[in-house]
């Protein structure tokens, strides 16, 4: 009995390695027809390009079963991005996204996909990944704002992203007032010794973040040793994983 169990506990993840080598025609026809089996999809080789998931987005506006959507890598660019970003506004039922490594979405891609999360008061979207993906300030700061309005979002990774210290002061203001957020990564996003502090500043506040990665960031002595000042001062929370 428990073996049948798990059969059925793991059937959306079976499905997956049985749906990776579907092109992206007959993954839209599937999730257009809500098929049960296909909670999770997966693309990777080849790339399925901004055509491709311009057709994945068309059938999530309506589809109420898939949950997971891995597109890393897959070369979707802005045209890519303002499709899913569409899907975003009006989907209920997606709770992770993948985007990262080098879809190269932009500022473009990151302000529309936010904007379309903040729209959207169904959204069910916990975990965003949109790493490497050429966005710099102004993408940040759209990102920023829907962190202060509290969205679901309990996972965002913004790594290798180059939003600089400007970016990093709009996340950290936003940090101050959000109450959701548990893991943030800014691995490598050019932050500095003043992006550190503006973090800083936030975590004396914020009691929610749970994990946060800074690594390869140029922060000096002076920015770890803020920092390290700040986790003293913090009011009492649930432990925070700092990689320096």
């Amino acid at each position: 009995e428990h073996s049948c169990d798990s059969a059925l506990s793991l059937a959306p993840y079976i499905s997956l390695y049985n749906i990776k080598l579907m092109d992206p025609l007959e993954a839209r026809d599937r999730l257009e027809q809500n098929d049960a089996t296909v909670a999770m999809l997966n693309f990777w080789e080849p790339p399925i390009g901004p055509g491709g998931a311009a057709i994945i987005a068309q059938a999530l506006q309506d589809n109420t079963v898939l949950t997971h959507l891995y597109l890393n890598g897959n070369v979707i660019g802005v045209e890519g991005a303002l499709a899913i970003a569409d899907a975003l506004r009006t989907n209920t039922v997606l709770t992770h996204l993948y985007l990262g490594d080098d879809n190269a979405i932009r500022d473009e891609g990151a302000i529309a996909i936010a904007d379309a999360l903040g729209d959207n008061p169904r959204s069910a979207l916990t975990e965003l990944d949109l790493g490497e993906n050429l966005i710099e300030f102004d993408g940040a700061s759209a990102l920023a704002d829907i962190l202060q309005r509290n969205v679901p979002l309990t996972t965002l990774y913004l790594n290798d992203n180059n939003i600089g210290e400007a970016g990093a002061e709009v996340i950290a203001k936003a940090l101050l007032s959000n109450v959701v957020l548990t893991s943030l990564s800014l691995r490598n996003c050019n932050i500095g010794n003043g992006g550190a502090f503006h973090i800083a500043r936030a975590l004396r506040r914020n009691v929610t973040l749970r994990r946060l990665d800074l690594t390869d960031n140029q922060i000096g002595q002076d920015g770890v040793e803020e920092i390290l000042r700040a986790l003293r001062t913090r009011p009492a929370a649930p432990l925070l994983v700092l990689v320096m």
